[in-house]
């Protein structure tokens, strides 16, 4: 795995969450949803966006998971959607490809015993998210998506 460490500026995103408690990682739904209302809503090839919420470090309870895209000045969104902000910084980022069920365990690894090797540690202050192409499908087990991991 090819780690790179990038500072990125504040992004605004648009998109639903839901918080699911730590032992489910069953976004399907929220994912299920926030695909038809963009599709109804005419936005299509844009990339996805999948950003965690951590309410405490380590998580004990629960995570938010937030389904979005980056908003864009002149476009018009579903009007239950909420907009989100990821804070700038220093992101550790890397490419994976592998099925949904795998992803847990290798953030964890990421966050607990590669960062430490590095200059920098992990941020959970700021929110962590996966860029993904427009066609991705949570069912296919060789998906691709961009990784990002708040540092300090």
């Amino acid at each position: 795995m090819n780690i790179e460490f990038i500072d990125i500026p504040d992004r605004t995103f648009i998109g639903r969450s839901l918080t699911l408690p730590l032992q489910s990682h069953d976004v399907f739904a929220l994912w299920q949803q926030f695909r038809k209302e963009q599709l109804q809503a005419g936005i299509i090839d844009v990339k996805l966006i999948s950003m965690q919420t951590y309410h405490e470090w380590p998580p004990t309870t629960a995570i938010t998971h937030v389904a979005c895209l980056e908003k864009k000045q002149y476009q018009e969104y579903p009007k239950d959607w909420c907009e989100y902000f990821i804070k700038g910084g220093v992101y550790a980022t890397f490419e994976y490809s592998g099925g949904r069920s795998e992803f847990p365990s290798l953030l964890k690894q990421v966050i607990l015993e590669i960062l430490p090797t590095t200059n920098y540690s992990f941020d959970p202050s700021r929110n962590q998210f996966q860029i993904m192409p427009a066609e991705y499908s949570l069912s296919d087990p060789q998906a691709s998506e961009s990784v990002y991991i708040s540092v300090l």
